[in-house]
């Protein structure tokens, strides 16, 4: 009888262990824009694997950043500088060495890093330097904020 008790108590204790693994290994795909840097980060230090960047400007542009294998992945991706540890390609062309922010667009980075959870979304326009305006920032890095946003947009 004890050693069935025994039995049960190992199991519980491992089974609150492993829970506990899966918690603390949850993360999510949360990201911000630091204006000062140009730079997109997220907010809660993970890295970077996987950002999605589209313009909407005189042209309409993909890139896709990518984190090179074997390099350390940051939790900052710079805009008009050079990223070592990210390749960076634009839709159907060789891999480029940055995205540089235009004038007069407007931008969405999305991150992708962590699998199949909602990914962290991030909006601005540019002026006509190319510099981020503060006033038409937007970040959804929640469920609620994507569903509201895109009834927004859908006239819901």
């Amino acid at each position: 009888m004890n050693m069935l008790k025994t039995k049960n108590k190992i199991s519980k204790a491992i089974q609150y262990i492993i829970v506990c693994m899966i918690m603390a290994g949850c993360t999510d795909n949360s990201i911000s824009f630091d204006f000062n840097r140009n730079a997109v980060y997220t907010q809660e230090g993970n890295g970077i694997y996987n950002l999605f960047v589209e313009e909407e400007g005189l042209n309409l542009m993909a890139y896709s950043v990518e984190w090179r294998e074997g390099s350390e992945a940051a939790n900052v991706f710079y805009f008009n500088r050079h990223n070592p540890s990210y390749k960076v390609v634009k839709r159907n062309t060789p891999e480029i060495p940055m995205i540089k922010l235009k004038p007069l667009t407007t931008y969405t980075i999305e991150n992708h890093s962590n699998g199949d959870i909602n990914p962290g979304v991030v909006f601005f326009k540019t002026d006509s330097l190319g510099r981020p305006l503060v006033n038409t920032y937007k970040e959804l890095n929640r469920v609620d904020e994507y569903s509201l946003h895109w009834k927004e947009m859908n006239g819901n």
